[in-house]
C-alpha cells in the first residue's frame, strides 16, 4: 500500500502560491504520521487549517504548526499532550524534508518545519517523517518572503489541508500527464508571449539552481569571476576611529553554461534578472570590513541566454584605515580595500580585474581629503587554520588632506609673529618696550598652539606631528629674543650696570673679535650709539648735574670771597681748577664707562640677531615651503 498523502493550498496574504503536497513515512514514524495526518483532516476538531507559517529563514526552513498561539510558542497533538521521538533514520540529507519542531528529545506537539537545503546538523534532534514530492516552487515562493530573523515579510496562511485519497491521486496523475502534453505541445510551438517567456525562464532557473550549489558540470571545473569597482565617492573619513567608508560600483560578470537556454524557443529573450538570494553567487566581499551596510541579498542578477551573468551593485564599504598623522595638516593617508570570497578557494573560483577598473574622481563628494591616485594588486592569499588558498584583489587608495584652511589659520598667522619677532631688534636695547613687545609676541605664539592642538584629531599614535615641532620651535626662538632683550637691557640700563669697565678678556673678546664678527667697529660705532641713546639719557644727564653741586657750591664761595676781597688768591683759584678737572674726569670716566656697556649691549644684540637669522630662515622655509 502506498504512503499516505497531505496537501497544504499556501497563501501570501490574499494571493495564492499555489500546492504543497507531502508523503508520509508512515511505516518508519506511524505515531509522527498519524499525528499529522489527523490535524491536516481537521477529524479531531482543530489542525492547521487557516493556521499560518510563523518563522521563514532564507536559505534554511519555514516552520509552522502552531495553531494556538501562532508565534511558535504553543501547538497540540491529537495525544493531548506532547509525544516521544520516533525514529532517526532518515536524515537531512537533501531539501524539502518535513521533520517535527520541538523544544528538546521527546516534546513532539504539533509544529513542523520543511528544509529549504540539506542540514545534517539537525541530524538526531529532529524525527524526519515526510517529503514534498509536489510545490517545491511553492516552498521557494515562500523562501522569498523570509527574512535572517525568521520574521516572514508577508503573512504566510495554510488556507486549506487535508488528506489525498487514492483516487484522487489517480485523477492528479491524469491530469498531470495532461498538462505535460499541453505543454510539450505549447513548447514546441515556442513562446508566443515574451511576459510569458520570461516567467517560464525564471521558474526553470529557480529550479535548476540553488544558492549553495556551483553551476559546473564537473567538481574540477573553475568559475571565473571578472570583478569590476569604481569608486563613487569618499563619503566619511573617522580619524577618532581609523575607519574610511567610500559609496562604490562593483560589478561581477561569470560564465555558467548549464543554465543557458536557445532564446529562439522563447520569444527571443535574451536576458532577464532574478534575486541574488534565489541562485548561485560567487560571494564575493571586502575581507577588512569594519561595518557591513549592504548586502548582495537585495540586488539583482541579470541571466543571459549563452549563461552570462552579471551581479551589479552600488554599497557602502568601510574599511579601517592606519592613518598616520606626522605630517598633518599636510598628509597623504593610503587605504586597502580587499575583495575576496572566503567561501570558495582558488580551486573552486578564481577572481580577475575587469578590464572596466574605473576610479571616478570627477564625482567625489568634497570633503577634507582628496584622492590622488590608487592601485591595485592581485594574489592569493592563506588564512590561519585554512588549508586552501582563496584569490584576492587588494585595492590602494591614496587620498590626501585639503590643506587650504590650516595654511591660513596656522601657517600665515606664524610666519607673520616670527616676522613680527625680527622687528623686536629694530628697537634700542635699553627700550623698555622690547620686553613688553617680547612678552605679547610670546603669548600669540602659545595661542598659537592651543589653536593647533583644537584642530589636530585625538589619535595621533605614536608620532607628533610635525607642524607642532614647528610651532614650539617658534615659540622656542620667541622666548631666546626675548631672553636677550632682558640681558642687553640690563647691561645698557644706568642703573644696574657696573662702575667699573669691562673686564679686559671681556673687552678683548666683544670689543675686538665677536664685534668685527658682527660687522661692529668700536670707534665708528661709538657716535651712533651715543646719538641712539640720547632719547633715553634724560636720567644721566640728572644725575650728572646733581653731580656738580659739590663744585658749584665751592666756586660760590670763592666768588664771594673775591667780591669782599677783591683780590683773589691765586691758591684758591688753582684749588677751584684742580677741583673742577677732578670732577670733569670723574665724569668722563663714567661716562666712557657707560658707552662701553652700552657697546658691549649692542654687541650682544646684534650677535642674537645673527643667531636669531639662521633659525628665522629655517622657521619660514618650514611655514612656508614646508621642508
Amino acid at each position: 500500500m502506498s504512503s499516505p498523502r497531505v496537501f497544504f493550498d499556501v497563501y501570501a496574504d490574499s494571493t495564492s502560491l499555489g500546492r504543497i503536497v507531502l508523503e508520509l513515512f508512515d511505516t518508519e514514524c506511524p505515531k509522527t504520521c498519524e499525528n499529522f495526518r489527523a490535524l491536516c483532516t481537521m477529524e479531531k476538531g482543530y489542525g492547521y487549517k487557516s493556521s499560518i507559517l510563523h518563522r521563514v529563514i532564507r536559505g534554511y526552513f519555514c516552520q509552522g504548526g502552531d495553531f494556538t498561539s501562532y508565534n511558535g510558542t504553543g501547538g497540540k497533538s491529537i495525544y493531548g499532550k506532547k509525544f516521544d521521538d520516533e525514529s532517526f533514520n532518515r536524515k537531512f540529507t537533501v531539501p524539502g524534508l518535513l521533520a517535527m519542531a520541538n523544544q528538546g528529545p521527546n516534546t513532539n506537539t504539533s509544529q513542523f518545519f520543511i528544509t529549504m537545503l540539506p542540514c545534517p546538523w539537525l541530524n538526531g534532534k529532529n524525527v524526519v517523517f515526510g517529503q514534498v514530492v509536489e510545490g517545491m516552487d511553492v516552498i521557494k515562493q515562500i523562501e522569498t518572503y523570509g527574512s535572517e530573523t525568521g520574521v516572514p515579510t508577508r503573512r504566510i496562511l495554510v488556507q486549506e489541508c487535508g488528506l489525498i485519497s487514492y483516487t484522487l491521486r489517480i485523477s492528479m496523475i491524469f491530469s498531470g500527464w495532461l498538462l505535460l502534453i499541453c505543454f510539450t505541445f505549447v513548447y514546441s510551438q515556442n513562446c508566443s508571449n515574451y511576459y510569458g517567456c520570461q516567467l517560464e525562464l525564471y521558474d526553470r532557473l529557480l529550479s535548476k539552481s540553488r544558492s549553495s550549489v556551483r553551476p559546473v558540470q564537473n567538481a574540477l571545473q573553475k568559475i571565473n569571476v571578472h570583478l569590476g569597482f569604481s569608486l563613487i565617492r569618499l563619503v566619511s573619513i573617522n580619524e577618532q576611529d581609523s575607519l574610511i567608508t567610500i559609496r562604490a560600483y562593483l560589478n561581477q560578470t561569470w560564465n555558467a553554461s548549464v543554465l543557458a537556454w536557445d532564446s529562439t524557443q522563447y520569444s527571443n529573450v535574451q536576458h532577464f534578472r532574478v534575486p541574488a538570494h534565489a541562485i548561485w553567487t560567487p560571494k564575493i566581499e571586502l575581507i577588512n570590513p569594519s561595518t557591513i551596510i549592504d548586502s548582495e541579498a537585495n540586488h539583482f542578477i541579470d541571466v543571459h541566454s549563452d549563461g552570462h551573468f552579471e551581479l551589479s551593485y552600488s554599497t557602502l564599504l568601510t574599511s579601517p584605515c592606519n592613518f598616520d598623522l606626522k605630517n598633518f595638516p599636510f598628509d597623504q593617508q593610503t587605504c586597502s580595500f580587499k575583495m575576496g570570497s572566503v567561501l570558495y578557494g582558488v580551486n573552486e573560483v578564481v577572481i580577475t580585474q575587469a578590464i572596466d577598473f574605473v576610479i571616478d574622481e570627477p564625482n567625489l563628494m568634497p570633503n577634507g581629503y582628496y584622492f590622488v591616485s590608487h592601485t591595485v594588486d592581485q594574489k592569493p592569499v592563506f588564512f590561519a587554520g585554512f588549508e586552501r588558498s582563496y584569490d584576492q584583489i587588494s585595492i590602494q587608495i591614496t587620498i590626501h588632506r585639503r590643506s587650504e584652511y590650516f595654511i591660513y589659520l596656522i601657517n600665515w598667522p606664524g610666519t607673520c609673529l616670527m616676522m613680527l619677532t625680527l622687528t623686536l631688534f629694530c628697537l634700542p636695547p635699553c627700550a623698555f618696550e622690547r620686553l613688553c613687545y617680547g612678552a605679547l609676541l610670546l603669548v600669540c605664539q602659545f595661542i598659537l598652539l592651543m589653536v593647533f592642538v583644537f584642530h589636530l584629531p585625538k589619535r595621533l599614535g605614536t608620532s607628533w606631528p610635525l607642524m607642532g615641532h614647528a610651532i614650539f620651535y617658534d615659540i622656542m626662538l620667541t622666548a631666546f629674543v626675548l631672553v636677550c632683550s632682558v640681558i642687553t637691557r640690563m647691561i645698557s640700563d644706568g642703573n644696574t650696570y657696573s662702575t667699573e669697565k669691562p673686564p679686559n678678556k671681556m673687552r678683548s673678546m666683544f670689543f675686538g673679535y665677536l664685534a668685527k664678527l658682527v660687522g661692529l667697529k668700536r670707534a665708528a660705532y661709538a657716535i651712533l650709539v651715543t646719538n641712539r641713546e640720547n632719547e633715553y639719557d634724560s636720567n644721566d644727564l640728572t644725575n650728572n648735574d646733581s653731580a656738580m653741586e659739590p663744585l658749584t657750591s665751592v666756586s660760590n664761595g670763592a666768588t664771594a670771597t673775591t667780591s669782599d676781597h677783591l683780590i683773589s688768591s691765586s691758591n684758591t683759584i688753582t684749588r677751584d681748577i684742580t677741583s673742577i678737572k677732578q670732577k670733569l674726569n670723574v665724569f668722563i670716566n663714567e661716562h666712557n664707562i657707560q658707552q662701553e656697556w652700552i657697546l658691549l649691549a649692542h654687541i650682544i644684540n646684534r650677535f642674537c640677531l645673527s643667531v636669531f637669522l639662521g633659525f628665522f630662515t629655517l622657521s619660514i622655509a618650514h611655514h612656508l615651503f614646508r621642508i
